[in-house]
């Protein structure tokens, strides 16, 4: 797989980080609500994540 090893080869890790939000992005597209907590205020937002798996 040539992404992992290019992103792991980049100094400034912005590769990586596009790749993470990217995997982060369809995890939550797939979860209800997009994981976002009921009690979320919704001015605030909310960093979409497998925070309470």
């Amino acid at each position: 797989m040539i992404l992992p090893c290019h992103a792991a080869s980049k100094a400034s890790g912005d590769t990586l980080d596009a790749l993470f939000a990217a995997i982060q992005t369809a995890w939550a597209s797939q979860q209800p609500n997009y994981s976002i907590p009921e009690t979320c205020d919704r001015l605030e937002g909310w960093i979409c994540g497998w925070g309470e798996l």
